[in-house]
Order: C-alpha cells, then structure tokens, then sequence
C-alpha cells in the first residue's frame, strides 16, 4: 500500500496501485478515514522487521524483538517453558525484581497487555522473521 499522511492533517493515497502516475490520488482531509489509515500505519510499522543493506547490497534483517539486550532473547523461550519467575532470574542470573521490570520492559516494547500476550506477539514475530529471512 503506497499511502503519504502530512502531520496528521492530510492523507495523499493513489486511487490505482498497478498505475499510480495515470489513475490519480485521493485526498483525504481530517475524518475518520485519516484517522483509521493513521492507525493501520502504526500498527503495520509496530509489526515490521527492520531491514538494512550490506556494503555489498545484499539485504540484511536486523532483530525482530525491541529491547536494549540480548536477554530478552533468553528470557522469552524460560517464560514459555512456564517456570517459575524466581527459577527464570536464577537462570538467567537476575534479581526477582529486575526479572519483573524486563518482563515490563518486553510487554511495553510489544504493545502487549498480558505476559501470555507478550509471548503471542514474540511468536508471531519470529515466525514472520523466519519466513522473510528464508526469502532469496
């Protein structure tokens, strides 16, 4: 979808994708249709997977899960497992309350309201990663 929103004022969207150049665009003015492609951006941008180009052009996928560290790739697979938290932190070698506020951090990063929802969205994540990854 090729679609320009300026400063939440005006949405620009072609009426045709096979021709944009010949088939015009719609102008869309403040109303609930700007609203509602403001919202499906922000929700298709919180789902992408960042990507990035090597020196020698090739794609490169960056990773999939928001977070300042790695830990969160260790502590999603634990939570699944369905471990106790204080078992988690030993593991992963985390106080009980710095395992809570990266559990917090996580479900933030996600837009996840629930633990079980956080580790939903993760999955769904990798999943999508593993099948644009597998793309040549």
């Amino acid at each position: 979808m090729k679609l320009a929103i300026v400063d939440g004022r005006a949405g620009l969207l072609p009426l045709s994708l096979e021709q944009p150049k010949q088939s015009g665009a719609l102008l869309v003015r403040p109303s609930s249709l700007l609203d509602a492609l403001m919202m499906f951006f922000e929700i298709v941008w919180d789902r992408a997977i960042p990507i990035g180009f090597t020196e020698s052009g090739a794609t490169e996928f960056n990773d999939t899960l928001p977070g300042p560290s790695s830990d969160f790739y260790r502590l999603i697979p634990l939570l699944a497992s369905g471990l106790q938290d204080q078992v988690v932190a030993r593991q992963l070698g985390f106080s009980p309350r710095t395992l809570d506020r990266r559990i917090r951090q996580l479900m933030k990063d996600l837009h996840a309201s629930t633990r079980f929802q956080a580790g939903w969205i993760a999955a769904l994540r990798q999943q999508e990663f593993d099948r644009t990854s597998e793309q040549p």
